[in-house]
């Protein structure tokens, strides 16, 4: 198998108006996705904390578009 770049993190949000990027990632159109290139998790000094951050605010703002009871979800 050949890879020709590196895999990314990627969690899927269908248009996502008004969400605010905070890192490195960015929302792919075509790929309907947010994406956090590895080399940003990589290169980070805290690689957890960065992936953990990314992956919260994607939740984060999925949860707000859908108009989730938060509260409820996440008990």
């Amino acid at each position: 198998m050949v890879v020709r770049r590196a895999p990314s993190t990627r969690t899927r949000i269908r248009n996502p108006p008004g969400y605010r990027e905070r890192t490195e990632a960015y929302y792919d159109k075509t790929l309907q996705e947010c994406v956090l290139p590895y080399k940003t998790v990589a290169g980070s000094a805290d690689p957890d904390t960065t992936l953990l951050e990314f992956l919260r605010g994607t939740y984060a703002a999925a949860a707000d578009l859908a108009d989730w009871d938060r509260s409820a979800v996440e008990a």
